[in-house]
């Protein structure tokens, strides 16, 4: 009787014990997991729930590429329009004081403004002598004198020394048209009323002076830098960014008058060269006004909304593998990487939509349109990430019922 005990005891105990062994093999494996998830497990089931459609990635992605791309063109966008304005307004000459007394100006001094901060050329501008042209010779015309400096206010550089004429000239493109001549070329004049006879100059440049409301004082005119000794009329100044910049030092090159002159005529004139865009351009102002941080917040938000919604619309799929006994690590690595294939998706169409925006009719450098919807993306990816993560943390084991009913 003890015996066939024991053997009844052994054969109804044995299986129990493989069972608990088995039990406990599979809670210290699944303990394993929780703590170092195996990866390629983990790849491959991300991979076999992209494929499917499980993560509807493809739907996501296409959701994501669309908002965040459109933010981030916006942006870039609202850059160029800005840049092409301030180009705008510098080209057009709006960003040239004019500080006008005749017989007082110091030209070296106004050459030397140009190394201000904020200026960015600088020339003094008199009255020169009429010239007659062998082109032209019926009609004698009146020409300009300025310091070599003056040809960066004209984006043009000076080849040669400045001299008394015979060291080259300016030519507004107007006359340059009409006269056929091209920068090395020469001009002949029939002769000069000052210094003496001179048979031709030679063109060292050729100006644009287009119409577009700015004084039309440099239109069809030679220009001859010369070397500033004698006083000069105007001094032009150039400031940019900050057309302001020149407020403080515009009276520097004006020449002590003699006490005994009236006060109108020693006083200076100041002007502008262009008006029709207005007599100030607040660069930080106008930039300050483009909304960049709100659409990279906003881009952010959206792709924290979608990243939690994405993972909340599988939490009965998620709370069953955690029932199942799959580790929590093992669910968020494996959501974080479907999230992130689906984010690759997105991004990629949605960079090559703001580089576009960023370049088409920009002729400027096109990175500070671009960074905007760079840092749009940026936020949007980290974001969408985060809020997959959060999604994984609010899914738990014990509402798997609840998850169940209302699916």
């Amino acid at each position: 009787m003890p015996a066939v005990h024991v053997w009844i005891w052994g054969t109804m105990r044995g299986p129990d014990r493989s069972q608990a062994r088995a039990a406990g093999g599979a809670r210290r494996s699944h303990q394993a997991r929780g703590g170092v998830p195996r990866l390629p497990v983990v790849l491959t089931e991300a991979w076999r729930n992209v494929i499917s459609g499980t993560s509807r990635a493809f739907l996501w992605a296409a959701v994501l590429a669309v908002v965040v791309g459109a933010l981030g063109g916006a942006q870039a966008r609202a850059v160029v329009g800005f840049a092409a304005e301030a180009r705008q307004f510098r080209d057009s000459g709006a960003a040239v004081t004019i500080v006008s007394l005749t017989g007082a100006i110091d030209g070296a001094q106004c050459d030397a403004l140009a190394s201000y901060p904020g200026v960015v050329a600088s020339g003094a501008l008199r009255q020169g002598p009429e010239v007659t042209l062998s082109a032209m010779p019926s009609r004698t015309m009146a020409s300009l004198e300025s310091t070599p400096g003056f040809g960066r206010l004209l984006d043009l550089d000076r080849t040669g020394a400045p001299g008394p004429w015979a060291g080259g000239a300016w030519v507004a493109a107007d006359l340059a048209a009409d006269l056929g001549t091209l920068p090395g070329s020469a001009i002949s004049l029939v002769g000069r009323t000052a210094s003496g006879p001179v048979s031709a100059i030679v063109v060292d440049g050729v100006y644009e002076q287009p119409d577009d409301g700015r004084d039309s004082k440099l239109s069809y005119q030679l220009i001859a830098p010369v070397v500033p000794v004698e006083p000069f009329d105007e001094c032009w100044m150039m400031a940019w960014p900050d057309p302001s910049a020149t407020t403080t030092i515009m009276r520097l090159p004006l020449i002590p008058q003699d006490p005994g002159v009236a006060d109108e005529e020693a006083k200076p004139q100041i002007s502008q060269l262009n008006t029709t865009l207005g007599t100030r351009f607040d660069g930080l102002a106008e930039f300050a006004k483009i909304p960049l941080a709100p659409l990279s917040w906003a881009g952010a938000g959206i792709g924290l909304a979608l990243g939690i919604v994405s993972i909340r619309m599988r939490s009965l799929e998620l709370a069953g593998a955690l029932h199942a006994g799959v580790a929590k690590k093992a669910v968020a690595l494996q959501t974080m990487i479907e999230t992130a294939w689906w984010l690759v998706l997105a991004l990629a169409p949605a960079l090559v939509a703001c580089h576009l925006a960023a370049t088409l009719g920009n002729s400027a450098d096109g990175w500070p349109a671009f960074s905007p919807g760079v840092r749009t993306l940026s936020l949007a990816a980290a974001a969408t990430l985060v809020g997959s993560q959060l999604a994984v943390l609010m899914t738990r084991e014990k509402h798997l019922f609840r998850y169940f009913k209302n699916r």
